[in-house]
């Protein structure tokens, strides 16, 4: 027996609370994307194999579960997996992934959050959780679902990754130590969240939507621009500058960067892309939201 499973990339589009306020800390959202897919196969074995992209994070996110559940073999081969440090959530996909297809093969059946928790994962964001369990449009809390919607299929996302790496490992957990943001900021943010984002997800208002975001993406900009050198990493802001310049709409940065997303319609998004991949280095890819999540077969 085989089990193979397939899990989105996501996009970040902010945590809306970095820092604590009332005794309360982290929250966040975010959207599944069907480009970049983490597919890992599985089968047992006598003994622990390991290959595939990234296969020795994939091997060390293996042993760290397979320590805690008490298995002792298995043969796993990490086939396509996402860029790494570039804010589309690849860390959290292959862990999640990893875990999922061991966990199926010996019938464990663990949920998506309990790997998390095994894992260490998802202590200030657990969108890629989420992600990865449900697909769609979610808000979370510590690890709590707040709020998952299904993301319209005929609003595109462009996706520009300019060069670079997005802050990660001991960098990031110091910055979020020094993080001090004013306590109206994130106000703010969870009333945009609240009150303009989740609503206007669920009527379809493009418009509203897509303005929202992007006053979300400056309101938390802001909280981070001490450690990130502004409201956007510096690659990400040139990015976002050529995104608005074309007319995308809901531009922002997935988490650290260096990622940029826009949003467009069905109708305009070949067009758009063009445009957005005349423009910019790197690369620029055209996907839409995945509303399912992670696919776990047995085969």
């Amino acid at each position: 027996m085989k089990v193979r499973v397939s899990s989105p990339s996501r996009l970040h589009m902010g945590i809306f609370a970095p820092a604590e306020v009332e005794g309360v800390k982290f929250g966040s959202l975010g959207v599944a994307v069907d480009v970049y897919r983490t597919v890992v196969l599985a089968e047992k074995s006598e003994e622990k194999e390991v290959s595939g992209i990234r296969a020795e994070d994939a091997a060390r996110f293996a042993e760290t579960f397979a320590k805690k559940v008490g298995i002792t073999g298995y043969k796993l081969r990490v086939l396509n997996a996402a860029p790494a440090h570039v804010g589309l959530g690849s860390s959290t996909q292959l862990a999640l992934s990893v875990t999922s297809a061991i966990s199926k093969l010996y019938n464990l059946n663990f949920d998506p959050i309990d790997l998390s928790r095994i894992l260490g994962r998802g202590k200030v964001s657990g969108v890629g959780t989420f992600t990865h369990k449900f697909g769609g449009f979610v808000v979370e809390r510590s690890l709590n679902l707040i709020a998952r919607l299904n993301f319209p299929k005929d609003w595109k996302f462009i996706v520009a990754i300019p060069e670079g790496a997005g802050l990660h490992g001991k960098k990031e957990e110091e910055a979020f130590k020094n993080l001090k943001p004013k306590p109206n900021l994130t106000y703010r943010a969870c009333f945009l969240v609240l009150m303009k984002i989740l609503p206007s997800l669920a009527s379809r208002d493009f418009d509203l939507f897509t303005s929202s975001i992007e006053e979300l993406q400056k309101t938390v900009g802001e909280m981070f621009s001490d450690v990130q050198g502004g409201v956007y990493s510096q690659k990400t802001a040139e990015a976002i500058e050529v995104m608005k310049s074309l007319d995308l709409k809901g531009v922002g940065q997935s988490s650290w960067g260096p990622s940029a997303y826009g949003l467009v319609f069905e109708k305009d998004a070949l067009e758009k892309y063009d445009d957005v991949r005349k423009s910019l280095k790197g690369k620029v890819f055209l996907c839409s939201a995945d509303n399912f999540g992670a696919v776990v077969e047995v085969c």
